[in-house]
């Protein structure tokens, strides 16, 4: 029981760090709520979030394959929208990470 506190400690820090780089804060992120059991450890191993920063309207579905074509990945990345013009990514392994 004490490891998966750890661990979920863990994990919450590692997205506070994440969110701190990006220059992300809490108020950015209402409509989020992630409970403990949510967030598995090996999940959220090569994670990154991303912001569009642009005004006008996009379609996503280019916006996700361009980024594929444009970063060569080695395998897969799954793109999942928090809200307008922020994605989580999660990609396969770390050299696409990287």
């Amino acid at each position: 029981m004490e490891g998966s506190t750890s661990a979920s400690g863990a994990a919450m820090s590692d997205m506070e760090a994440m969110m701190k780089e990006l220059g992300l804060k809490e108020d950015d992120l209402v409509d989020i709520v992630v409970e403990d059991g949510d967030i598995p450890e090996e999940a959220a191993r090569w994670m990154a979030i991303a912001r569009v920063h642009i005004d006008r309207s996009y379609s996503q579905y280019w916006f996700f394959r361009q980024m594929r074509v444009a970063w060569d990945l080695a395998q897969e990345v799954k793109f999942r929208p928090l809200e307008d013009n922020l994605y989580t990514l999660q990609f396969s392994c770390l050299g696409d990470w990287e």
